[in-house]
């Protein structure tokens, strides 16, 4: 009986425990499922999460699905399912998420190596979320827009051939009217320095290069051009190439060609001057002098060094202070120089601008005869501060005048020489300056009096001074008719005339006078008409 009830025991407890089993199993299949809401976490090895998002759509396996590859996205089916990745938002840009529930238009900003291939692409869908096949849309870039045609699957791309820089894409539903936009980063394969240098010093300039994958370009022959001088270089096992820069004092652009993708990159190569030397406006033995700092190709001043200088085609040597500066005293007469400084340590030549300034001021003058027109001439003093009651000599044409200079440091002398050209030499203590004086001769004009003469009568034409219009007496005055010259005297009245004695008819005449003493030659052409 014991015996019986012991197996009775072990039957239930065997049932119970199969019972238990069974539900333990149901429930771990209904734990492996998951709804539409559920949360998914994605662990690494580690159990570490590495990425958690929430999923509002199922995808059956009947649904297509989308994939992703290096360059672009495709897909395969009918319904195009909401995409399994989060797209960021950049600062111009707009993508079209799981979120955007409304959105008839799928892309992501994308960011590619200068022309690798990469294409931008975007999934069009209708008001009801179905793909738009077949149809046209429109993409928008650098202010250029191009017209595609969407796949079986709404997909539509397009090439990225821009330079390097950042760039908004808009995508155009045309069926919708929906816009969309992303960034779109171009990344360049050249990585260039710009280059700040002393004369001939051990700073070069270098630029790695890398394909389209950020792969770097080892032992590739690479292009630079600067100066409008090609080199050719190899890069290094990380892609990079040096070339040496040995250039003159100045600002270049130097351009590097990746020899993948034919890209141009330009940086800016400054070479600066170990002689740092100003221009000097001086006047006339003052004490304004020259001076200039002499570096070697670290930047240390040249302390007690022989420095040779060139001006005025003189050489001078002269010794550096503690400080590298090297001087040079102007006593040169009034004039524009060029002084040349030449650096012991690299050889370096540079050059300034030296201008002596007159402390008499006169200027080249223009005047007509008898215009009655002053010659000035202004004193001043080693700083350009003008001089009252000072005694300056002018010498023109052989005369020595003298004059005294007023409150402005200016003394005048009348001009009345005849017609001609002069030189005209003031001078001031140890000062002088030369000038030009052209006095010009005078202006005549012709007025005809009888346009219209009978037969046997005299043409009358008056000769005048321009300007004063003073009649001119006693002036030859040519008639020129046919070739041939018939000359007349002006009266008191300034009237020359000749007698006609052309037949009825119209005739032209040039009337005019030969260059005199005084005044400038001058013809007028008129129509004679001769009457009975």
């Amino acid at each position: 009986m014991i015996f019986f009830c012991d197996i009775m025991k072990f039957n239930k407890i065997f049932l119970f425990t199969l019972i238990l089993l069974a539900a333990l199993s149901f429930s771990a299949v209904s734990a492996e499922s998951f709804d539409g809401n559920d949360a998914v976490a994605v662990n690494d090895a580690n159990n570490v999460i590495v990425s958690e998002q929430s999923f509002t759509d199922v995808i059956s396996g009947s649904e297509p699905t989308i994939s992703d590859d290096a360059n672009q996205n495709s897909s395969t089916g009918g319904d195009v399912p909401a995409p399994s990745t989060n797209a960021s938002t950049g600062d111009n840009g707009t993508n079209s998420t799981p979120e955007d529930k409304n959105s008839t238009i799928i892309s992501e900003d994308i960011s590619l190596f200068y022309k690798n291939g990469t294409r931008f692409s975007a999934i069009f869908l209708d008001e009801n979320g179905k793909a738009l096949a077949n149809q046209n849309i429109v993409f928008v870039i650098n202010g250029v827009s191009y017209t595609k045609t969407t796949d079986e699957n709404g997909m539509a791309s397009i090439g990225i051939n821009l330079a390097p820089g950042s760039y908004v894409m808009e995508s155009k539903n045309l069926a919708t009217n929906e816009t969309v936009k992303n960034n779109v980063t171009v990344i360049s394969t050249i990585n260039p320095s710009n280059v700040v240098k002393l004369y001939k010093n051990g700073t070069h300039y270098y630029a790695t290069f890398i394909d389209g994958q950020g792969n770097a370009l080892a032992n590739k022959t690479v292009k630079f051009n600067i100066n409008g001088v090609f080199y050719t270089r190899t890069t290094d096992e990380n892609g990079t190439a040096r070339l040496n820069i040995w250039l003159y004092p100045g600002n270049y652009i130097l351009t590097a060609y990746n020899p993948i993708n034919n890209e141009a990159r330009a940086s800016n190569v400054t070479v600066l001057s170990t002689i740092n030397g100003k221009d000097v406006t001086k006047y006339y033995r003052n004490g304004t002098h020259y001076s200039a700092v002499v570096l070697d190709s670290n930047g240390t001043p040249l302390v007690n060094q022989t420095v040779k200088l060139n001006v005025n085609g003189v050489f001078y040597n002269k010794t550096t202070d503690e400080n590298g500066t090297v001087r040079l005293n102007i006593w040169l007469l009034p004039g524009s120089y060029i002084i040349t400084v030449y650096n012991p340590s690299n050889g370096e030549e540079n050059s300034n601008k030296i201008e002596v300034l007159s402390k008499l001021v006169a200027k080249d003058m223009t005047v007509e005869y008898q215009a009655g027109k002053n010659y000035t001439v202004k004193v001043l003093d080693g700083q350009g501060k003008a001089l009252a009651n000072q005694t300056v000599k002018i010498n023109i044409n052989g005369v020595i005048y003298t004059k005294i200079t007023d409150e402005n440091g200016t003394a005048y002398l009348g001009i009345r020489l005849d017609p001609g050209n002069y030189i005209c030499t003031s001078y001031w203590n140890d000062s002088f300056v030369s000038t030009k004086i052209v006095v010009n001769k005078l202006t005549a004009s012709i007025s005809v009096l009888t346009p219209t003469v009978k037969k046997g009568d005299y043409y009358k034409v008056k000769i005048t001074d321009k300007k004063s219009s003073k009649p001119i007496v006693n002036q030859l005055v040519l008639f020129i008719y046919n070739g041939v010259a018939y000359g007349s005297y002006s009266d008191n009245a300034g009237i020359a005339k000749i007698k006609i004695g052309l037949p009825v008819g119209s005739y032209q005449l040039i009337t005019g006078i030969q260059s005199s003493y005084w005044y400038q030659n001058i013809a007028v052409y008129n129509t004679l008409k001769v009457t009975a």
